[in-house]
């Protein structure tokens, strides 16, 4: 069916562009995540969206690397754009590692100020969220905002 074809084709998609990123071909993994995220950015399908969370999220680590911290930020604000209402698991997952490393990047760029906002918007979305994986995220911002002032 037509659903499993676009399922297969973006976790294949998705599945390249990780193995660019782990080559170290930054500029290509940017290409292949921006074109998977292009490609299938209107399906719904839930299969295809948890691709486009997690290509949006390694897109902005990979415009960390190459120093773009504009479009990394972009890309992060993106994720909360575009699943920050999803309830599913997955979802809510990407989106506060997209908040967790959003508030990297604006901490490691000295903004103070919309780092504050920021962290108080991840704060309220998930400092009591029961996922363990989100717990793990809220604690890892808490432990990389402490090494910042340090």
């Amino acid at each position: 069916d037509a659903a499993a074809v676009r399922e297969h084709v973006a976790r294949a998609w998705f599945n390249e562009a990780a193995s660019l990123a782990e080559l170290g071909r930054t500029a290509d993994a940017i290409n292949a995540y921006r074109g998977l995220v292009d490609e299938f950015n209107r399906d719904a399908a839930p299969a295809v969206e948890r691709q486009i969370a997690l290509a949006l999220v390694n897109l902005g680590g990979q415009y960390a690397n190459a120093g773009r911290r504009d479009d990394e930020l972009k890309t992060y604000a993106t994720v909360v754009e575009h699943f920050g209402n999803n309830a599913a698991p997955f979802a809510r997952r990407q989106v506060a590692m997209a908040f967790h490393n959003r508030l990297h990047a604006l901490r490691v760029t000295g903004r103070a100020e919309e780092w504050e906002t920021t962290n108080a918007e991840f704060q309220r979305r998930f400092a009591k969220d029961r996922d363990p994986a989100i717990r793990w995220i809220v604690a890892s911002a808490r432990d990389d905002a402490s090494l910042g002032q340090k």
